[in-house]
């Protein structure tokens, strides 16, 4: 389901927290990904719903960003806010055995979507360096990530954006 949003219509938690999904094109073949670039960049954001592994604690206004794993090129490569805290649907993948016929799912508004097949990723191997204590490597999507490795994820991700020739992401409070 996509809806586009504003960032007024969702609720901030009190204290927001920052977590990790991720996207391995070898499990998701996200077929539309090229239209979901270019509504983000049309509209400046959209609403999409993504599977948030076992997490369950991810609230409306937590801080995620999206991490492609599985295949080349590897990295973060999409950042938003959570419209709707986690609930849970049918399982995107049921065909596999083992699969459960639930998974928990989050709603989140991108801020950006980058292009891996056009545009470089926040790499892991910037990600190791900057932040040791986090698992950039991690297939379970909906990591949390701690507060000060959350404030450095912030500061490298907006760097690699503004190296990219984008505006960087307004914190909290900031006008953009």
């Amino acid at each position: 389901m996509r809806q586009h949003i504003t960032t007024t219509d969702i609720s901030a938690t009190t204290n927001p927290r920052t977590y990790l999904l991720t996207w391995n094109p070898k499990v998701f073949a996200w077929e539309d990904i090229q239209e979901s670039i270019a509504e983000v960049e049309e509209f400046g954001d959209l609403v999409i719903d993504w599977s948030c592994g076992r997490a369950k604690k991810i609230r409306a206004g937590d801080r995620v960003f999206l991490s492609r794993q599985g295949v080349e090129p590897k990295g973060t490569m999409a950042s938003g806010t959570v419209v709707v805290g986690v609930y849970t649907e049918k399982h995107f993948d049921t065909q596999k055995p083992g699969k459960t016929s639930e998974a928990n799912y989050v709603q989140f508004s991108y801020e950006i979507l980058l292009d891996p097949g056009q545009t470089p990723l926040l790499s892991r191997e910037v990600l190791r360096a900057h932040l040791p204590e986090t698992n950039c490597d991690t297939q379970m999507s909906g990591m949390a990530i701690k507060e000060g490795a959350a404030a450095r994820l912030e500061e490298r991700w907006n760097e690699h954006l503004k190296e990219l020739g984008y505006e960087p992401i307004p914190e909290e409070g900031e006008e953009g």
